[in-house]
């Protein structure tokens, strides 16, 4: 009866298949929890920084999502704008103008530029050229900035939810400028604005500063200025020369002006004087100096005396 007894020791409980072997010796089921074991712990290498990862198994299901192109002035002011305003249609909008506005300024400023060049050279010129023109005092920088904000000030103020401040007004005219690449052309129109209120500002100040003599005369004494003519020496073989001279104050009696002749080698060799009779503050007259005997030379007025 004990030779029937039930096997005892460790692998007592283990279950047996059906040729008698216990299921944890097969190799399918080795296979079995290899596979869970890797696929369990997988993720977490993953996540560790390993360089494994799970593959596109269909590249039909992989999409991009569509890139969006903005503009400066839509990423600006898109949350102030009406709802039913387009920023991209705005910008369009926008640009024309901005775009008229500069071209119509700058050949303005160009042309102002052209017409004050020569006479701001010459303080008798400055003078004249200002008197002939209305816009002398006429602040350009200004002004152009002031056309471009009228370009673009409106066009916010009829998109906007709320009346655009002073401050947003500024900074959409600054975007807007960037937005329709003007920024070359805007700057050079207000260089040549400020450029132009420059001249205008000195052409001002040598026309208030004027000598007081006219233009052409120059003054070789204090308060007698002379101005050389060309021929009509009232002599027979002679040299000289023929001034026209201008007093500050009157000589109620008599002019005197006396000059020397001056040769090739710096040495006085013959001296000559005129008289003009009661002449008055302001007054023109015509003097003339004769050399006999002479070389070519010059002639540099010595006296003038006022009687």
């Amino acid at each position: 009866m004990n030779s029937l007894a039930p096997p005892t020791g460790s692998g007592a409980n283990a279950p047996l298949s059906k040729d008698n072997k216990p299921i944890f010796k097969k190799w399918w089921v080795w296979l079995i929890v290899g596979s869970v074991v890797f696929y369990a712990v997988m993720p977490k290498i993953s996540e560790s920084g390993s360089t494994i990862s799970t593959p596109i198994t269909n590249s039909t299901q992989a999409t991009i999502a569509p890139t969006t192109t903005t503009t400066i002035l839509e990423k600006a002011w898109n949350e102030i704008l009406n709802a039913g305003i387009d920023p991209v249609e705005l910008s369009k909008t926008t640009c024309k103008a901005l775009k008229a506005v500069i071209k119509e300024q700058t050949k303005i400023m160009k042309n102002r530029d052209n017409v004050t060049a020569k006479p701001s050279k010459d303080a008798y010129d400055s003078h004249d050229f200002l008197a002939t023109i209305e816009w002398q005092f006429f602040e350009h920088e200004t002004n152009a900035i002031f056309k471009e904000n009228g370009a673009t000030d409106p066009l916010l103020a009829a998109s906007a939810v709320e009346t655009p401040t002073v401050n947003q007004n500024s900074l959409f005219l600054n975007d807007s400028i960037a937005t329709c690449q003007l920024v070359e052309s805007s700057d050079a129109l207000i260089t040549l604005a400020r450029g132009i209120d420059a001249r205008l500002i000195g052409m001002t100040a040598m026309a208030k500063n004027l000598p007081w003599y006219p233009k052409g005369f120059e003054e070789y004494k204090p308060g007698f200025a002379f101005k050389v003519l060309k021929g009509g020496l009232n002599c027979y073989s002679c040299r000289g020369l023929r001034f026209e001279v201008i007093s500050k104050t009157s000589c109620p009696n008599t002019l005197y002006v006396e000059a020397n002749h001056i040769n090739s080698s710096g040495t006085v060799d013959d001296w000559s004087n005129d008289t003009v009779q009661s002449l008055s503050a302001g007054q023109r007259a015509i003097i003339e100096f004769n050399f006999y005997g002479t070389t070519s030379g010059t002639i540099r007025i010595t006296k003038v005396n006022c009687y």
